[in-house]
């Protein structure tokens, strides 16, 4: 009995700890998710993977929001594997109706793969647009050619090297880019048409997500099919209700992106007014005519981009407002031209009709100033007197920088006191101005 007891007890304590729990090192998980405005994360689940690229577990997460920062994701405390997919359950809601997305991405969890520190210190992983647009091709390479992690990554990046993003880490899968920013990491946004609608959106998203998976990925179709679009909702230098271009910085979001991608040279003062065609086959604008137009923006900074030329404007010349702020055109010296009888004068929105009786008198030349002051003249059955005035001090700025030299001015008024004022006893039949031979007296 002895000998049993002596034997039981050398097996317990002869140092082999086999068959002894080790004490596991249990961490929380946390993941920054960092999509454009109108996309809201719902939810995100973790699945965990081994070495073997053997999923071990998928866990979820809790989701944490703080006053002016972003919402993290995190777990419960759990055991690290060798890398997790990040997937991400999302809404977008516009126009009333609420579309369901999926989006995904993959970090590294083992110790011994770095993950570089961003610029607060944190090494939180991050599921963006970028990340998520390679993170199909990345599990390609894990799942199915059975790389490693960072063969997989490497490869799935190479993939989008067209992108126009830095090969370094930081850049191409830590980026947490402001929704509003205008950091090159958003482009998939582009290439993708956000700015159309929420479906056109995801569609082409998964689209692309395959086409990068398969190294099929050469930027044509995307960045045409993208111009088209914009090209479609560029009218006379500003977006036509594109509700995904709404806060973005114009030209320092998409500097030249359809010029680019068609082939044509940059619009700017050079060119300004000038036409050229599109000669890229593969837009459903080739053959179409172009306008290098310009105008201002806030400070001063020059926004000029080849837009489609409007029908209108091979009848009528280009138009072309000179904008010297925004939201403040050429009121003073507008361009104007004629069709069929009518009278245009070039704003923001194109060839627009005037009623405005100065500018159709001009046009006609049919003159107020100092030699016609106190004349009449009868248009459309209604008597209008030339006459002097003075601009206003918030009016006198701005007309002096489109030219007007005087702080007085002539032009037609229909105003009936002041014609009365001018003539108290009625207007004389000789101060009506008449076209004699050429010459109005």
């Amino acid at each position: 009995m002895l000998f049993l007891i002596f034997v039981l007890f050398a097996a317990c304590s002869s140092g082999d700890s086999s068959g002894i729990t080790q004490p596991v090192d249990l961490k929380q998980f946390t993941v920054e998710v960092y999509l454009e405005n109108r996309i809201i994360p719902d939810s995100v689940n973790i699945t965990i993977f081994s070495k073997n690229n053997v999923i071990e577990k998928t866990v979820k997460t809790r989701k944490q929001c703080f006053s002016g920062s972003p919402c993290l994701f995190e777990t419960a405390p759990l055991q690290y594997g060798e890398y997790a997919k990040i997937t991400a359950f999302t809404h977008a809601i516009s126009e009333n109706d609420t579309m369901k997305m999926e989006f995904s991405s993959f970090a590294p969890m083992n110790a011994n793969v770095t993950k570089p520190l961003i610029d607060d210190g944190s090494q939180n992983p991050v599921l963006n647009i970028y990340t998520a647009t390679a993170s199909k091709a990345v599990e390609y390479f894990l799942r199915e050619k059975q790389m490693s992690y960072e063969d997989a990554t490497k490869k799935a990046y190479d993939n989008m090297k067209d992108f126009g993003i830095s090969d370094r880490e930081f850049e191409r899968d830590r980026c947490r880019p402001n929704v509003s920013s205008m950091s090159p990491i958003q482009i998939p946004y582009v290439y993708t048409r956000y700015f159309i609608s929420d479906s056109v959106f995801y569609s082409d998203f998964l689209e692309l997500q395959d086409a990068i998976r398969n190294g099929e990925w050469a930027d044509t179709l995307f960045r045409v099919r993208a111009a088209d679009a914009f090209v479609r909702t560029f009218k006379n230098l500003k977006w036509n209700n594109v509700p995904g271009m709404t806060f973005y910085g114009y030209d320092d979001y998409i500097p030249d992106f359809w010029e680019s991608t068609y082939g044509m040279d940059v619009c700017n003062d050079k060119y300004i007014g000038d036409t050229l065609v599109n000669a890229n086959r593969r837009s459903e604008f080739y053959d179409s005519v172009f306008v290098c137009a310009g105008r201002m923006k806030q400070g001063y900074i020059k926004w000029q981009h080849w837009r489609i030329r409007e029908p209108e404007e091979e009848k009528m010349g280009i138009c072309n407002p000179n904008e010297l702020r925004p939201g403040e055109i050429n009121t003073y010296n507008p361009q104007v031209a004629e069709m069929d009888s009518i009278i245009y004068t070039c704003g923001l929105e194109g060839w627009e009709k005037t009623n405005d009786v100065n500018i159709i008198l001009k046009y006609r030349q049919i003159p107020c100033n100092v030699e016609t002051i106190s004349r009449t003249y009868i248009y459309n059955d209604s008597l209008y007197l030339c006459h002097t005035f003075t601009y206003s001090d918030k009016e006198w700025p701005t007309a002096y920088l489109f030219g007007q030299q005087q702080q007085t001015y002539y032009a037609w008024t229909g105003d009936k006191d002041i014609i009365d004022s001018v003539y108290p006893e009625g207007v004389p039949d000789s101060a009506l101005l008449i076209n004699v031979e050429g010459l109005w007296k």
